[in-house]
This record gives C-alpha cells, structure tokens and sequence, in this order.
C-alpha cells in the first residue's frame, strides 16, 4: 500500500519547516515544559491548535520537523463531519490571523514551498506509477554495464549476461518481482536469445547514450524505489549502485561478482584499480559468486564475506538440440547448408572439434585457439572437421590479419581448414555443440566457464583451462579433459589422445552429460532467494517480510 511505497522512498530525513499542520506529533516533554500546553481555551474544539503550538514552539527557539518516511492514514472530518469542520475551521483561521498574522501567513507559505517535502511527495507518486509488482512482494533487480551500440547482426550473449538473466528469471519462478536493466538497443537481442521475455515485464531499459556509472545511476534514479535489492554485476555497475544508495539509504545492495575484473588484461590501470576496490565500494553490500575458486579468491585478496550460490543454468535447449541431432544423425549424412551466420556443413563421419574465437577478449586466448586447431587439422587432417564461432567474419580476418606468420595462411584457405559460423544466438549455438563432439576452450581461467556447461548438456566432451572455476564440474578424464592454457601444445595433446581413443571420448561423453543433469534452475534459484531474504534488515524498505520470504 501507500505506507509501504512512503517508506521505500524514504531518504530517511527530518525535514525542517516553519510550522506544522498534523494529528500525530512527537514532542519534548522540555518543549511542553518551556511551552506549555495547546490552547483549549481559544480552539475548545480544536482546528488551529496545533499550528498555535507550533508558533509559539518556534517562537521560543525549539525546532519543528517532519520525518518523511512514515505514513500515518487519516480518516478527514471523521470526527466532526465535513459540514461542521468547515465551520470551526473558518473560526479557527480567524483566531489564528489575529494571534499570528503575516508570521502565520510567511510560515504557510514557506511550507507549501518546502523543495524537500515536494521531492517526497514526487518520488511517492513517481514510485505508485512505475511499480510493475505487486505490493509486499520481494523486489530485486539486475543491472548490467552499459553496451556500446554495434553494427553487426547479432549481439553475441556473454556467459555473464546469461547467468544474470537465469538467476533473475529463477527467482521470477518463485514469485519475485526480480527484473534486468540493460542498454535499450540490446532489448532485441536479448528477447530474441529469450523468447519468454516478450510476454512480461522483466526488462528495464535505459537510454543508449549512458556509458558511465553516474550517467547510469542518473538512469536509474527513478526506478530505485520500487525495489528492495539492487545487484551489481560488474565493477562500474557498483560505482553506479553506491550513488544510489546514498539517495536511498534504506534499499539493500548486492553483487552478483561475475569474475575477477581486476585480472582483466583489456583494461587500464584505472580501471584495475577501481575493479580491486569494488568488493568493499560499498558498505554493507552482499557479495556472491557462483563457484568456490571465484569466492575463495576475492575472501583472499580483500578480506570480505563471499556468499557461495549455485550456478541458474538453463540447458532445456542444449537438450533439445542433442536429441534432434541425434535423429538427424539416423537419417542423413549431411546437414542443410544454411546461412553463413548459421550452423551448417558439419560431418557426421569426421570428429567435429568445435571452439570459440573472441579477439575482443584476450583472455580467451584467441591466438592459441587458433594454434590448435591448425595443429590437429595438419595431424589428422578428413578424419576432423574444425569449427569457430563467436565472433563476426570481419574480426576474424583483422586478426589473422595482425598475427603471427603461422596464423596467416588462414586467411588464404581457412574455409578448407576451419568452419567460422560467426556470431551465433544461443538456439544456434546448441545445435552446433550438439553436432560437435569435442569443445575446445583455452581461456587462461575460466571463472565459471557456463559456455563448456552447456557444450557437456549437448554432448560434447570439453577441453578446459586446468586451475580454474571451471574445475568446479569438470573432473580430467571423467568428464573433461584439462589443460595448461600457456602452452597449446598440452592442449593438443589432449585432444590428440580424445581422437585416437574413440571408447574413451564415448564414455567422457555419458559421463559430461549425467554431470549437466545436476544443474538446475529450481536449486540456484532457492539458494539465491535465501540470501536475498536473510540479508532482508531493520533498516531494509520492507515494512513487512516480503512473499516468498515469509515461506521460507
């Protein structure tokens, strides 16, 4: 209700004024004391006594405030009726002018002029109107960093976007208001990539011009109020929730840490800086990572609390795409050659390594990626079929354009040697790892490593970093193969062993899919939800536990 809405709008502040007009006062016995009581001799009925204890309150130098953040509901003229109260208000007025004159009327007017008073009154009206959730019901919402606009065909879904949106659409499974902010343009990449988001209301779009935390939190300044937590998903994405939480102190903050940003070789040593002390920008903030080697070393490095959650992971179409692939696979040789932006021209009689290729993100090792894969073409040559993705045509060649000799000849014949399918939405992405069977990764580390997850519910056996988070699921010679990412030819050597031991791949392969089997919404959303709650505090904008809290 109103109340509610008044409180998670609160700044929490008294606001000074020249007189106060109200039926609930809290006063100073000292006050009444120095004062004396309200006059029952000039207002026997009342309407004005109030305003002439405040005068007079004022007069002897006390303070007069008004909190503004609770609302206390009025019945008006309940006790009189509205035929009577006019007309002891119209005796009350005149008693008033005679006692106060232009001092009452400078003091009304002032109030009614109150720059503070006005700022609640917007944010509450604001708050009613913007709200798309039901009333006391948690509300939680998502920001992701601002993204600069591009001009190629399909924006490619970052692992990090992907886990943002599963665990706030987990939470939407259990009935929490959670909600995404993103870049508006992206709007269309991301109901593409998820169709069930056209039918609600669960992104939050801000305008494409905002490209830095304070431009964001300016964004999203209106928006504040309807929500009881806000979560941070990269370090500037902090930078903007510290501002707002200085305008509403009483909204709970979280971040959603992705990664160890401060890591990154694609920034600068500012942007380092800020990365580093992003984990304790903001007091009281609740940090939560969704693996161990994630959390331990953010608790190592900076000596704060890390909640521990579970990976949200969606694999329904990495499913579905293994399953069609193998029907398809009793029924014809080769697939449809489709669009070069689509899957198309895999081999069903060769072994299909598949990788990604991402210049844009040095991490990824985009060069030893490439390295490999000409290594296990020139080794094994029809008996493979390469496979890269992830990147446009354009950047794909500007690279092998800037790289070292032994990369070059690609871009004389790398159609014979590597299939590029570019770019690819994620319904297209599971269908290629569902006709692959090894998916090759030689990122440095692997915070997470979602992409190799999704790849093992396709079927594929994964090559991964050794030494990382990826290591939370993946078990070498179980379900994996790991490796040392600084230097290719390990990686070779995995794969090499993975192709001239068909049994041994079979078996990683069964054994990769009963491994994704274990990862689903229902659990990573209860165990964020729990966290959410219990981080719920006296001093939270909730007036009551909020649903599903109160379940739990």
């Amino acid at each position: 209700g109103i109340s509610e809405t008044v409180v998670r709008n609160s700044r929490r502040l008294l606001i000074d004024v020249p007189v106060l007009n109200g039926f609930c006062m809290f006063i100073k016995r000292e006050v009444i004391d120095a004062v004396g009581l309200m006059d029952d001799v000039a207002f026997p009925f009342g309407f004005g006594e109030e305003n002439d204890f405040a005068m007079r309150t004022k007069r002897m130098g006390y303070e007069l405030k008004v909190f503004e953040g609770d609302y206390i509901w009025h019945h008006k003229s309940k006790s009189y009726g509205d035929k009577t109260r006019r007309s002891l208000s119209s005796k009350s007025k005149k008693t008033m002018k005679l006692r106060w004159g232009t001092q009452l009327v400078a003091a009304v007017k002032n109030l009614e002029a109150n720059i503070h008073l006005k700022e609640t009154r917007r944010r509450v009206d604001r708050a009613v109107h913007l709200s798309k959730c039901p009333q006391n019901t948690l509300r939680v919402l998502f920001v992701l960093n601002p993204t600069r606009k591009v001009t190629q065909p399909t924006l490619a879904m970052h692992g990090g976007w992907i886990s943002i949106f599963n665990q706030a659409w987990g939470l939407r499974q259990r009935d929490v208001c959670s909600m995404v902010a993103i870049s508006a343009w992206t709007r269309a990449a991301f109901e593409t990539n998820f169709p069930q988001l056209k039918s609600i209301e669960f992104l939050l779009t801000y305008p494409d011009e905002v490209r830095n935390p304070v431009a964001l939190a300016t964004a999203l300044y209106p928006h504040v109020p309807v929500f009881d937590f806000l979560v941070a998903t990269l370090f500037t994405t902090v930078e903007s929730i510290g501002y707002l939480k200085t305008c509403y102190p009483q909204v709970q903050t979280g971040y959603f840490i992705q990664d160890y940003e401060a890591d990154f070789d694609n920034i600068d040593e500012e942007q380092r800086r800020r990365a580093y002390e992003s984990y304790e920008h903001v007091p009281g903030m609740v940090l939560f990572a969704k693996t161990e080697w994630l959390q331990m070393k953010v608790i190592k490095n900076h000596n704060v609390r890390v909640h521990k959650v579970l990976p949200s992971l969606d694999l329904s179409a990495f499913q579905r795409a293994l399953a069609l692939s193998q029907e398809e696979k009793d029924m014809a040789a080769d697939l449809v050659v489709m669009s070069d932006t689509e899957v198309s021209e895999i081999n069903p009689d060769a072994i299909n390594v598949v990788a990604m290729v991402r210049p844009s993100t040095p991490r990824r090792n985009p060069k030893a990626t490439l390295q490999v894969l000409v290594e296990i073409k020139e080794r094994f040559r029809s008996n493979v079929t390469l496979h890269t993705f992830g990147c446009s045509e354009d950047e794909l060649d500007e690279f092998l354009t800037k790289a070292e000799p032994d990369l070059q000849p690609l871009l004389l014949d790398r159609a014979i040697k590597i299939k590029h399918h570019g770019t690819l939405a994620r319904d297209k992405v599971a269908v290629l790892f569902a006709r692959s069977d090894i998916f090759l990764d030689m990122s440095f580390w692997q915070a997470f490593g979602r992409t190799g997850l999704e790849a093992m519910a396709a079927g594929c056996v994964r090559v991964l970093p050794v030494g990382s988070g990826s290591e939370e699921y993946s078990h070498h010679g179980f379900n994996s193969m790991l490796h040392n990412t600084t230097n290719y030819k390990d990686a070779v050597k995995q794969i090499t062993f993975l192709l001239n031991n068909q049994s041994a791949l079979e078996e990683m392969r069964g054994n990769a899919l009963r491994t994704s089997k274990q990862y689903d919404f229902s659990s990573a959303s209860l165990r964020l939800l729990t966290l959410f709650c219990s981080s719920l505090t006296t001093t939270s904008s909730v007036l009551r536990v909020p649903r599903p809290c109160d379940l739990l």
